[in-house]
């Protein structure tokens, strides 16, 4: 029976500190847990504050860079070999105009706005059409499309001019394919001149 007793106090000496020690890793579970959600809500502070200096920054870049100005007009030289179709701009990646009917006029503003100080891009594509009568009437069936882009820079308080035009090269040079051309000139200058 000693020798009973012995192992039962053996055995309950070596669960006793299990228990001690379960109860510990249990309190330390609950105090990193604690921790944890400190740091997650700090987190959550530090983002909120991080979007809205973001928030901040682009609204005082905005408001620095609403003092430059761009004009776009387009200008039809083709003559009567082609007709004007469609036309598409795209200013620093976002379109500024789109139009798919009869053009008119050979004088069309396409886009007046701010934009900010800096390097810009037009980019310009324009769908047209042969425009034969009698003997040369197979022109009708012709659809070209013609690309070009033009990179300018703008200062703040100027207004930037881009001329586009649409022309027809040489019949001498150029078949009549390759005839339909696009120019840009742009002028840049002070807002009072």
């Amino acid at each position: 029976m000693r020798f009973k007793l012995g192992i039962l106090v053996t055995i309950l000496a070596g669960i006793v500190p299990n228990i001690t020690m379960a109860e510990d890793e249990v309190e330390f579970q609950k105090e990193l847990q604690t921790i944890e959600e400190d740091v997650n809500k700090m987190k959550k502070k530090v983002f909120s504050a991080k979007a809205t200096l973001n928030l901040l920054r682009e609204l005082v870049v905005q408001g620095s860079e609403a003092g430059s100005r761009v004009n776009v007009h387009q200008i039809d030289h083709l003559g009567n070999s082609y007709v004007l179709e469609k036309a598409s701009y795209v200013l620093d990646g976002k379109p500024i105009y789109g139009r798919s009917d009869n053009f008119e006029s050979t004088d069309l503003m396409v886009f007046e706005g701010e934009i900010g100080p800096g390097e810009h891009n037009l980019a310009v594509e324009l769908e047209l059409r042969g425009n034969g009568f009698g003997l040369f009437n197979y022109v009708n069936k012709y659809v070209f499309t013609v690309r070009n882009t033009i990179s300018f820079s703008s200062q703040e308080g100027q207004n930037c001019a881009v001329r586009v035009i649409a022309e027809s090269r040489s019949a001498f040079k150029y078949s009549f394919e390759e005839r339909p051309n696009i120019l840009f000139q742009t002028i840049c200058s002070e807002m009072s001149e």
